[in-house]
């Protein structure tokens, strides 16, 4: 345990997971209220109440349900395919996924800045979770929080042009403005709906990003592994035989998802996932390596495999809802790319630069990450 501020404390202990992450763990600390979204209430990242979180939760756990996953995967499979041609971020799959309309960042680029938009627009939050006593004061003042204002107008925009056309299938906003009617209640205040959109946008799409990015760092900084998972997606997905989408197969490829105390009360827990997977109590040896191996290696007596430790979509009734769908997006990313590409570090790229240079800032800002694609053959 470690305070990093007065009335916090930092804990890195497996044993204690399910009581401040798990069902009748603890609720959300007072950084909650430096998001911005506090005011909003219905919102799934603001509600610091159990039960406001609960039921918050409800509408997006119809939206991540196996058969909505299922409706949302040509989604992920056209916009992978755009990937594949014109490699951007990626956004687009977020828009049409979330309001049934491309953000048309693939062909036309980022032409309304929503990128720098979200990387600046939630800097200002990302200070304010560690002095959220003074939130409100920093937003009575212009020149703070420009692009975060600017955020939210964005996805406010979206919103109401989505309310104005209605549907065109069942995508992400169907289920967070109820338009499926399932318990009765009418649509939810335009206020919860803005700021789940804010929420879809920004989960979605950064994080995704941030996994393959970092996922493409990795294997090509360690060739033997890039080979290795080549020759699975080559044997798993054979080129003659048409692109890997198919998101069960993709789902046992086991080498890729293996590269992919007493505390006074209201005292702040802080659970940094960072710590724990770099914990060698939990994964050793060589826990700060890249070695997809550890996940294949449960029966060698000389490694620490820790699985409860691994919490990169956090756990208990506040994880990641998005979890599946991210998993089907990365995984058909990273297959598509190394079926159809030999990628290689542009000539002269120093690697340990790019792992240097990335900042945690509620969405994790990286920087440059140059690469070489060559065309494989049958491609």
């Amino acid at each position: 345990m470690a305070p990093p501020g007065p009335n916090e404390l930092s804990i890195v202990d497996i044993s204690l997971l399910p009581s401040i992450l798990g069902v009748d763990g603890m609720p959300k600390g007072p950084c909650k209220r430096g998001t911005g979204l506090k005011n909003a209430k219905g919102n799934l990242i603001g509600a610091r109440d159990k039960q406001q979180h609960a039921e918050a939760r409800r509408v997006w756990n119809r939206a991540f349900g196996s058969a909505s996953i299922k409706t949302y995967e040509p989604i992920v499979i056209r916009h992978t395919a755009q990937l594949v041609d014109e490699l951007k971020k990626n956004f687009d799959f977020m828009g049409d996924f979330a309001f049934g309309e491309s953000f048309d960042l693939l062909q036309n680029g980022d032409k309304s800045g929503l990128v720098h938009m979200m990387e600046e627009g939630l800097y200002l939050p990302s200070l304010m979770q560690h002095i959220p006593w003074c939130s409100e004061a920093f937003v009575m003042f212009p020149f703070f929080g420009k692009q975060m204002r600017r955020l939210g107008e964005f996805s406010f925009h979206q919103v109401s042009k989505r309310l104005r056309e209605g549907s065109i299938r069942d995508d992400l906003f169907y289920h967070l403005n109820a338009e499926t009617q399932q318990d009765g209640a009418g649509p939810p205040p335009l206020s919860v709906t803005v700021s789940n959109s804010v929420t879809a946008i920004v989960a979605g799409s950064d994080t995704t990003a941030s996994a393959l990015s970092n996922a493409l760092y990795y294997i090509l900084s360690h060739p033997p592994c890039y080979a290795r998972l080549q020759a699975e997606v080559n044997a798993t997905f054979p080129i003659e035989n048409g692109e890997p989408t198919d998101s069960a197969k993709l789902a046992q490829m086991e080498y890729l998802d293996a590269v992919i105390i007493f505390v006074p009360e209201g005292t702040a827990i802080h659970v940094p996932p960072f710590l724990y997977h770099r914990d060698p109590r939990y994964f050793s040896p060589d826990p700060d390596r890249f070695w997809p191996e550890r996940w294949l290696s449960r029966a060698d007596a000389d490694v620490v495999l820790n699985t409860s430790a691994f919490i990169p979509f956090s756990m208990g009734p506040a994880n990641c809802v998005g979890r599946p769908l991210a998993l089907i997006e990365i995984r058909m990313v990273l297959a598509y790319m190394l079926q159809t590409f030999d990628i290689r570090f542009v000539s002269g790229f120093e690697p340990r630069v790019y792992e240097e240079q990335l900042q945690d800032l509620l969405v994790t800002r990286r920087g440059a990450l140059p690469v070489t694609l060559t065309l494989r053959a049958g491609r």
